[in-house]
């Protein structure tokens, strides 16, 4: 859907504790939003991707305790644990969502739930040429970079039967693909 197309809304009335609203709204002020803007933004987050990883054993752990993590690993090793998830727990996302095993709903998970909920990375994903392009962007280190490329490589191969070719940065991660592989993938 486009920024520009509208969608039906409901209206909910419920109450909240007066300290959160003072939270709500020192938070929508410093974002320039509107407080109904923020608790909108706050129940995608749930809808797309909270209710999902709340049944799941999910770890949320910040940049400091993550990356001396990596750095124990050897680059082998990495690489390896990347190809060994990438294709299972990308078909159980897309599985758990109810969406059909197909190049867009891999490119679904990948921007909405890796990159806006999950914090792997910042993607941004374009055409150039006969290629689509996804640049993922992030500040974990090379390491992060080796499982990232060989967690979307055999998740792409694996699910979806795309080869890729990819770049590796210490921040970075480009990934390119035929265009032409990208439509109906799996679909008859």
């Amino acid at each position: 859907m486009s920024k520009d197309e509208r969608v039906e809304t409901t209206v909910r009335t419920f109450r909240l504790n007066e300290e959160w609203d003072n939270i709500l709204k020192e938070e929508a002020e410093n974002e320039q939003i509107t407080v109904s803007q923020l608790l909108n933004q706050i129940v995608r987050r749930y809808i797309i991707a909270q209710r999902f990883f709340n049944h799941s054993q999910s770890v949320n752990i910040e940049h400091k305790l993550f990356s001396p993590i990596l750095e124990m690993l050897s680059e082998e090793e990495i690489s390896d644990f990347g190809k060994l998830v990438g294709a299972s727990s990308v078909r159980e996302g897309v599985a758990n969502r109810g969406l059909p095993l197909d190049f867009d709903s891999v490119d679904y998970l990948i921007e909405e739930v890796y990159d806006r909920y999950g914090g792997w990375f910042k993607c941004n994903t374009y055409k150039n040429g006969s290629e689509y392009v996804f640049n993922l962007r992030h500040m974990f280190g090379h390491k992060w970079s080796l499982f990232i490329d060989s967690f979307m490589g055999s998740m792409f191969m694996t699910l979806l039967d795309i080869q890729v070719s990819s770049e590796i940065y210490d921040d970075s991660v480009i990934i390119r693909m035929p265009i032409r592989q990208t439509k109906s993938s799996n679909t008859p």
